[in-house]
């Protein structure tokens, strides 16, 4: 039995090297089904001995395979591993604060949808090759640690239970694409830098405690950000579009969806919201708008579903939620091609609905 075992094992391990496409993964599932239906790890404990064991080891993929208890770490480093994803098990207990040192090569490190508690740890912002960290959905506490990997592309905390501010040292994380701390405890005001991240596409932070205003440095992000998510926070102020820009359209340009509902924010919905002819989604209902709803902003609602925010990877499946007829749901993946829409719905404002909606 334990050979058998350890086939289904090194199979997942070797076979399953990163994130592939759709079609592909379930391909592979099929060929190994046997193996799952006969050795698929229900209950067992971490398998340390892989780690221990195999020193040659570069990639580990033991996704949704019933595993409980403490992830340990072997006893000495093991630079040959790039590649690590423990996601959606039972495992518990604090991520080991060696984590950096003992495996440094890491570029991507899935330990999502576990049990985890204590800190982030701090030896993270020590793995220099490091691109993919997702922690999402456990049951993380403290801070964002001061000092994270600057070659990040994805780093997702969300669905924790994180508090404080945004760490200033962020600002040099240039590489950053993927960006969700949303569902914590975290607070204080949106950093003005972060209209400096040039590859930002996604930034999510709803469900937190920030305050203030939307920085208009924002604007800036003519050509990346597509996913801007801020709902559900202490927000204030007027939306950031520039009314003074000439070439307004040349401002967040790429923006795809716009979710904002549930914060404080007042004043008008500027007219430049119709020249982001990529907008397939505005959700800005239970705030404090007022006046009256531009007629073209229907207009400004995208057809066209080459525009949707929507890739086969792992990093884009960015859940939305978005209510019809005061129902939440939540959409990802192909889906969203085939969402839009647009909600305005309890705030203070007057006129006739334009026909055009």
């Amino acid at each position: 039995m334990e050979y058998w075992k350890l086939v289904w094992l090194f199979a997942v391990a070797f076979l399953f090297g990163g994130y592939q496409s759709e079609g592909l993964w379930e391909i592979e599932k099929a060929a190994l089904k046997p193996f799952y239906q006969n050795w698929y790890l229900n209950g067992d404990q971490f398998p340390n001995w892989l780690l221990e064991n195999n020193k040659k080891l570069e990639k580990l993929n033991l996704v949704n395979s019933s595993l409980s208890g403490h992830f340990l770490l072997p006893s000495t480093s093991r630079r040959g591993l790039s590649r690590l994803d423990v996601s959606s098990n039972s495992l518990d207990g604090n991520i080991p604060n060696e984590i950096g040192a003992k495996l440094p090569s890491l570029e991507l490190l899935n330990m999502s949808n576990n049990f985890f508690t204590g800190g982030v740890p701090i030896s993270i912002g020590g793995m220099i090759s490091l691109q993919l960290l997702d922690l999402s959905n456990n049951k993380l506490s403290g801070g964002i640690p001061r000092h994270l990997a600057m070659g990040l592309v994805l780093f997702d905390v969300s669905n924790n239970q994180l508090f404080g501010d945004i760490p200033s040292s962020m600002e040099n994380m240039s590489l950053l694409s993927i960006l969700d701390i949303s569902s914590n405890t975290l607070s204080g005001g949106i950093p003005r830098w972060m209209g400096k991240m040039s590859n930002l596409e996604a930034l999510v932070m709803a469900n937190n405690h920030f305050e203030g205003l939307i920085p208009m440095e924002f604007c800036k992000l003519n050509y990346s950000l597509k996913f801007l998510g801020l709902s559900a926070n202490n927000i204030s102020g007027s939306l950031f579009i520039k009314k003074q820009a000439k070439r307004a359209d040349h401002h967040l340009s790429a923006l795809v969806y716009l979710l904002l509902k549930n914060n404080h924010l007042e004043g008008g919905i500027p007219v430049q919201l119709c020249k982001l002819n990529r907008l397939r989604l505005i959700d800005v209902s239970n705030n404090n708008l007022s006046g009256t709803i531009p007629p073209c902003l229907m207009n400004t609602i995208s057809s066209d579903s080459s525009h949707a925010y929507y890739s086969g990877s792992y990093s884009a499946d960015v859940p939305i939620e978005f209510t019809v007829k005061s129902i939440s749901y939540f959409y990802k993946g192909r889906v969203l091609t085939y969402l839009s829409g647009i909600d305005l719905s309890c705030n203070k404002l007057t006129g006739e609905v334009p026909l055009q909606l």
